[in-house]
C-alpha cells in the first residue's frame, strides 16, 4: 500500500510539472510565447490550489478520517 501511495503521489506531482520540460519545444515547434506557456502552467496549477482550499474546509468541518474515506470512495469510482 505504501508503494502504491508513493507511485500515486509521484504521478500527481509529475503531471503538474509536465509543462516545464517541454516548454522549449512548445516555443520552438508550436510557436507558443512565454506568456502562453505561463497561462498553460497556471491553468494546471489553479485547480490544484482551489481543490486544496476546498479539501481543507471539508477536513475542518467533517474531520480527516471521514474526508479521506469519501475521497477513497470517489477515487475508486472515478472512470479513468
Amino acid at each position: 500500500m505504501l508503494g502504491l501511495a508513493a507511485i500515486a503521489i509521484f504521478c500527481s506531482y509529475y503531471e503538474s510539472d509536465a509543462i516545464g520540460p517541454i516548454a522549449d519545444l512548445l516555443g520552438r515547434q508550436r510557436g507558443f510565447t512565454q506568456s502562453q506557456i505561463g497561462d498553460l502552467t497556471a491553468s494546471s496549477a489553479c485547480p490544484t490550489f482551489l481543490l486544496a482550499v476546498f479539501n481543507g474546509l471539508l477536513i475542518d468541518r467533517y474531520g480527516p478520517a471521514r474526508v479521506t474515506l469519501w475521497a477513497a470512495v470517489i477515487g475508486s469510482w472515478a472512470p479513468y
